[in-house]
């Protein structure tokens, strides 16, 4: 929702501390409530309820923002899931 400049950023910042990154996706952000069929499953932003921003956007439009941030990872990480690095530290 914030974009990939804020994205880039943090990520900078983690890098130049040298901190491990646990980067984690919602189930949500893969779900396209745009479509017809799940629009109405999301409350309207007047309805006095939060909804996150990111459950606005079509997926088409999250897709190459995820792409970004997985190729910027990995040219600095390596990916392994959570279990496999909870054994290591």
């Amino acid at each position: 929702a914030s974009g990939f400049g804020l994205f880039q950023r943090s990520y900078q910042l983690l890098r130049a501390l040298k901190f491990p990154i646990q980067y984690q996706f919602h189930l949500s952000d893969f779900v396209d409530y745009t479509t017809p069929e799940l629009a109405e499953q999301v409350p309207s932003p007047n309805s006095g309820v939060y909804v996150p921003q990111a459950l606005r956007i079509p997926l088409s439009k999250k897709l190459p923002l995820f792409e970004r941030a997985m190729e910027t990872i990995a040219r600095d990480y390596e990916f392994v899931t959570l279990a496999d690095w909870a054994r290591t530290v």
